[in-house]
């Protein structure tokens, strides 16, 4: 099976990174997040919220409620309800609470959630007073094959006085991002490159407003947690069912033109380096072969 140019596009240069693995203390400073456009609090939900909230059985009630189809890798009028990959249902729109359908211990949770995420962001955003917050459950259905496109979730002005975070409950939980997409000026560097994050159970990850981004694909059911922290005067109406997608395309062709440059860049070396060592070797046997004619016409 041929792998299709969005797959390209989506692959990882140096495969499936965990983020555990990738630098963990200082993933949790606020300077990552300024300077990558990501930070993860680990472990910040207690476990025991976690398990008492039965995920299986939050599903299910996921499953009966109202919720709604989330663009995925298609444009959201190709997609019906019957193979759509990718549901959201609003939990809490600013003050509007929604959680009638689920059980004491996992409205519990999502408070909790919502307690500790805003707590994150406030201590990251410190020049504001007071947030508000939109709340969804991501769910992606067993075998979902699409991801999503890469895309931005808040405009401009929400720049320095909103956070977007993503709440793991379960294992396997994937994001992609594009380290350092945030800043206005995207350096063409092979980092910037989308790549697939991994989330523990009990994970917070704190991403900024312009960090280029996508849902990743699951081959098996998966719920997750997603927010909106804004601060609370802000004047700004989200589209909760449809997030706006951006035109980042440049962006990503950029960075492709740049790794596939790095590549070129990197033959040619090795095709140097391989001329440079064949044409040492020539002359080491030419000195030889020079050295052994002398010898032999001097015992001549």
């Amino acid at each position: 099976m041929t792998e299709s140019n969005e797959d390209k596009m989506m692959s990882i240069v140096n495969g499936l990174q965990r983020i555990s693995h990738l630098g963990l203390s200082k993933m949790q400073y606020p300077s990552h997040y300024h300077d990558h456009g990501f930070m993860v609090k680990f472990k910040a939900i207690p476990e025991n919220l976690i398990l008492a909230a039965n995920i299986a059985s939050m599903k299910d009630n996921f499953l009966a409620s109202n919720n709604h189809i989330v663009f995925n890798a298609k444009d959201i009028s190709q997609i019906t309800a019957a193979d759509a990959e990718r549901r959201q249902l609003v939990t809490k729109h600013y003050e509007e609470v929604a959680r009638s359908g689920f059980t004491k211990a996992q409205k519990n949770l999502l408070k909790r959630c919502e307690e500790i995420v805003t707590s994150i962001v406030a201590n990251l955003l410190r020049d504001i007073d007071k947030f508000k917050t939109i709340e969804s459950l991501l769910y992606s259905r067993d075998g979902s094959k699409e991801r999503q496109k890469l895309h931005v979730d808040l405009a401009d002005e929400l720049k320095d006085i909103a956070a977007l975070a993503l709440v793991c409950l379960e294992p396997n939980t994937t994001f992609i991002m594009c380290r350092g997409s945030h800043k206005e000026s995207l350096e063409p560097e092979v980092n910037n490159y989308p790549r697939i994050y991994g989330l523990s159970v009990g994970d917070v990850l704190i991403f900024h407003p312009n960090l280029i981004h996508a849902g990743d694909r699951y081959s098996k059911s998966n719920l997750r947690l997603h927010y909106y922290v804004i601060a609370e005067a802000a004047e700004y109406e989200l589209n909760l069912t449809y997030p706006v997608e951006i035109d980042i395309r440049d962006k990503v062709d950029v960075m492709m033109a740049n790794v596939k440059r790095h590549e070129n860049m990197n033959d040619c070396y090795e095709s140097a380096l391989g001329k440079k060592k064949k044409t040492k070797v020539k002359r080491q046997n030419a000195m030889l072969e020079n050295r052994k004619k002398r010898k032999y016409e001097s015992n001549e």
